[in-house]
């Protein structure tokens, strides 16, 4: 016979997976009533003081401008813009090998690289980002190797401090059910 504590934790993790499971499919349904920065206050429907339950909100995304082909970057830089690339050196020796010979000079241990200046590198991203499509800081349209992308708004829920006790309050009233929360199709859940 299961003991109290593992019974309770076994309940405790089905629901918390199912409830998840819920919350994920209802904030998905909002998302798609809602508009990108749109913002709603639940209240709950029990007395005249209505307390506020919670700020649901849809957030408003800026674009997002990102390196995702440094070859193919670097070589449009170098090709464009010379000057901005720099050299620097890379250490291509195991750990232990480097400890043994670095002080000894072993040139062998270093391979010279060429990287773009960080600083042009920030400043193709922000130009990238301002305009919504890969561009240079000088407006060379299609730069190789930068993508700049919308993400997807996500909708948000913000319980206030008292928002659990309020819940509790709600089901001690019979205005939520566990079947009102979860699939009405699962044995034992609503028809």
């Amino acid at each position: 016979m299961t003991d109290e504590k593992t019974l309770r934790v076994v309940a405790l993790r089905v629901l918390l997976d199912e409830f998840k499971a819920q919350y994920d499919k209802a904030r998905a349904e909002l998302a798609e009533e809602m508009s990108r920065g749109d913002r709603r206050i639940a209240r709950s429907p029990l007395g005249d003081e209505t307390p506020k339950l919670a700020a649901v909100s849809k957030t408003d995304p800026a674009h997002v401008a990102s390196i995702v082909d440094e070859d193919a970057f670097k070589k449009w830089v170098a090709a464009t813009y010379p000057e901005k690339i720099t050299s620097d050196y890379e250490v291509c020796g195991s750990p232990a090998e480097v400890h043994r010979v670095l002080f000894e000079h072993a040139p062998h241990l270093l391979r010279r690289v060429s990287k773009v200046d960080p600083q042009f590198r920030q400043l193709v991203l922000t130009r990238s980002k301002t305009s919504g499509m890969p561009v240079s800081p000088f407006g060379e349209l299609d730069v190789p190797g930068v993508e700049v992308r919308l993400p997807d708004a996500q909708v948000t829920c913000r319980p206030t401090e008292n928002a659990l006790a309020d819940v509790i309050e709600l089901f001690r009233a019979n205005r939520l059910s566990v079947e009102h929360l979860s699939n009405p199709q699962l044995p034992g859940g609503a028809a």
